[in-house]
């Protein structure tokens, strides 16, 4: 029989192990740049998370900002997406050169506007970095670029490149149809699920302004930082 004190010592050390353990056994994909208001993220299966500045963003991550909220988010390749009030994605895949796996870059935006600016997996794999939408999937060739969802409606805008000798391009694609945009403030819509993208035309600076007003506010820059041509 083993005794009763090695028996609490074992207990002791398995519990010390499990106190060492990750908030998350998912791997960590990114960081929270800057947040404001309340932001929340769970992993399925995990334990709901509120986020602040600093934490870690995980693959699987739904993470949802609240009515007055907001998300700046920052990739371990380098890749950026914001997120405005009212807004919902899944982390659906990420995966980088030293991860073991097909480098890749899957999310999803349920609901709500954001923005995305591709990385060095976009630079290098373009095809391999998608945005999905309910209504739509956008690929990138290296690329800037935002959009809003509303239910069954999508918008999505090209916006200039952060480089100036960076090129930019997406194709926005679904059952029906795909276009591509190559021109900074063009953009299309998707009325509703059983339709295709529009034809590409240049957004009113005023559509392009209102759906970035919430997301400018975090990064605290002019509307030329955000891809804004006036």
């Amino acid at each position: 029989m083993i005794p009763r004190r090695v028996l609490l010592l074992l207990l002791t050390i398995l519990l010390s192990g499990l106190h060492a353990l990750p908030a998350s056994a998912a791997d960590q994909v990114g960081v929270v740049r800057v947040i404001r208001g309340e932001v929340q993220a769970q992993v399925p299966g995990e334990a709901l998370r509120q986020l602040q500045r600093g934490d870690a963003i995980f693959e699987g991550d739904h993470i949802s900002t609240g009515d007055s909220a907001r998300i700046a988010m920052r990739f371990n390749d380098n890749s950026r997406m914001d997120l405005g009030p009212g807004t919902e994605t899944v982390i659906e895949e990420f995966a980088n050169a030293d991860s073991g796996r097909a480098p890749g870059f899957t999310t999803r935006i349920l609901r709500g506007a954001f923005r995305f600016v591709s990385g060095l997996i976009g630079k290098r794999r373009p095809r391999s970095v998608r945005v999905r939408v309910p209504v739509a999937t956008i690929g990138i060739r290296g690329t800037h670029f935002a959009g809003e969802v509303d239910g069954t409606y999508a918008r999505v805008v090209l916006l200039e490149p952060e480089e100036d000798d960076e090129l930019t391009a997406i194709e926005v694609s679904n059952q029906f149809g795909s276009v591509v945009i190559d021109q900074p403030n063009f953009g299309t819509e998707i009325p509703d699920d059983q339709s295709p993208p529009s034809p590409v035309r240049r957004m009113q600076l005023r559509t392009v302004q209102d759906m970035l007003r919430s997301i400018r506010s975090i990064q605290r820059v002019n509307p030329g930082r955000m891809g804004i041509r006036r």
